[in-house]
């Protein structure tokens, strides 16, 4: 029996509210990183939702937290992945990953995902929030930046 087939019908079929309009069919069982000997015994999957196109996948034979990337969408990320440990099957790639960076510094509305493995980045990807205005987009981004600025201020003042 594959890992698919244990997953209860209710998963599977993807019937329970929370799974319905996932993107590129998750979540997975990911099979690949399951059978890999340094993942460990124990296996623990999550999505986040507001970035819902990602599964995290980790072991307790692993250090840290892994990313599942469908292929296709991996495809539009720059990357290097040179001298680092990946797991791909037909469908996805998985790598580690310390965290995500989200960068909204750009002066027109644009957006970067950059996923960091310490201190090395190892996917980047600029995404277009288009038709967003740019004058729209100016104003809450500087909203945002102001608002930061104040919490930076007030830490300040209490450290």
């Amino acid at each position: 029996m594959t890992s698919e087939e244990e997953l209860p019908d209710i998963i599977r079929e993807r019937r329970h509210p929370e799974l319905k309009g996932l993107k590129f069919g998750l979540p997975s069982p990911c099979d690949s990183f399951r059978e890999a000997p340094f993942t460990g015994t124990l296996h623990a999957l999550g999505i986040v939702p507001a970035i819902g196109k990602y599964q995290f996948v980790t072991g307790n034979g692993c250090d840290g937290t892994w990313v599942r990337f469908d292929l296709g969408d991996f495809a539009s990320y720059d990357h290097d992945l040179r001298g680092l440990p990946v797991l791909q099957d037909e469908r996805s790639i998985m790598l580690p990953v310390t965290h995500l960076w989200v960068d909204f510094s750009f002066t027109t509305p644009i957006y970067c995902l950059e996923w960091f493995f310490a201190g090395r980045c190892l996917a980047r990807k600029e995404i277009s929030i288009r038709p967003m205005p740019n004058f729209i987009y100016q104003q809450v981004t500087g909203l945002v930046r102001l608002n930061l600025n104040k919490i930076r201020a007030d830490a300040r003042r209490v450290a």
